[in-house]
């Protein structure tokens, strides 16, 4: 009996200070789980929210690539055509070919394969105006080339009654597409085709075209040999305004698919070519 009386002593419960301490060890426990857990949760949805902002830049610049890169005018591989060595009937029917030009919007003159000649232009100093061969029809059987005349532009939204929304701050960069009779010589009413909204809340837009000629940047075409029917490099410098307050700021280069040299010209070529046969002869 006085065995069984020591065990049952010996198996006794903790004691209520053992238990405390228990609890209490548990508790910082739970804290410090809690909190790793909780800064876990924000961190991912702070990385989700900068992933998800700079997707929508990046996709912006990428369409702009996507469009710049097939950029099109016949001078990337031959030349204008010029009133060279012509009889008194082929000057009338050049001019004549020259003349439906003068009125012409959207094409300037022709190539010496006598294909129009683009005119690329920039309205204002945040729109961009060009022929690009980036069209892809999505139905068959439609009277649809893959040309197509593309616009950027930065316009300002209307003003809206929730202050708070981040979204409003700052201009909204928006594309024009149109595929449809892209050879009429009537300028585009712009302000009929539908709009496609690629980024907003952009504090500042800027364009600059390469020149060849002077190894540099400059925002002016006219500045440029044939610079509005010839764009050797797109610059755009933007400014945005993040969701979470700050001011970044995009410098990208953008360039077509068309490799740079310099065509030969054929009218040289063919007074070289009649030279020679004549001293055959």
């Amino acid at each position: 009996m006085k065995k069984n009386k020591q065990l049952l002593n010996n198996q006794s419960g903790f004691t209520l200070m053992e238990v405390l301490i228990a609890i209490t060890i548990l508790s910082f426990i739970m804290v410090a789980v809690v909190t790793i857990t909780d800064s876990s949760l924000n961190m991912k949805e702070r990385i989700l929210m900068e992933d998800r902002e700079s997707l929508q830049v990046e996709t912006a610049f990428s369409r702009i690539e996507w469009d710049f890169s097939q950029i099109y005018s016949p001078l990337y591989f031959s030349h204008a055509m010029e009133p060279t060595n012509l009889t008194e009937e082929e000057g009338e029917v050049y001019n004549q070919l020259i003349d439906t030009y003068q009125s012409n919007d959207r094409f300037s003159f022709p190539s010496y394969d006598g294909l129009p000649v683009p005119r690329m232009k920039t309205p204002s100093k945040t729109s961009l105006v060009f022929l690009a061969t980036s069209n892809r029809r999505k139905l068959k059987n439609i009277k649809q080339s893959h040309f197509a005349w593309i616009k950027y532009d930065l316009i300002t939204p209307k003003d809206s009654s929730d202050e708070d929304d981040e979204q409003l701050k700052g201009d909204v960069l928006v594309r024009y597409f149109v595929p449809n009779n892209v050879y009429s010589p009537d300028s585009i009413p712009w302000d009929k085709v539908k709009a496609q909204v690629l980024l907003r809340g952009i504090e500042s837009l800027e364009y600059e075209f390469w020149n060849p000629e002077t190894k540099k940047w400059t925002d002016n075409m006219d500045l440029i040999k044939d610079g509005n029917h010839l764009i050797r490099g797109l610059k755009i410098k933007m400014e945005w305004n993040a969701p979470d307050g700050s001011l970044r700021t995009y410098i990208r280069v953008f360039r077509p698919l068309f490799p740079q040299f310099t065509p030969e010209n054929m009218y040289k070529l063919e007074t070289t070519e009649e030279e020679d046969i004549q001293e055959t002869e």
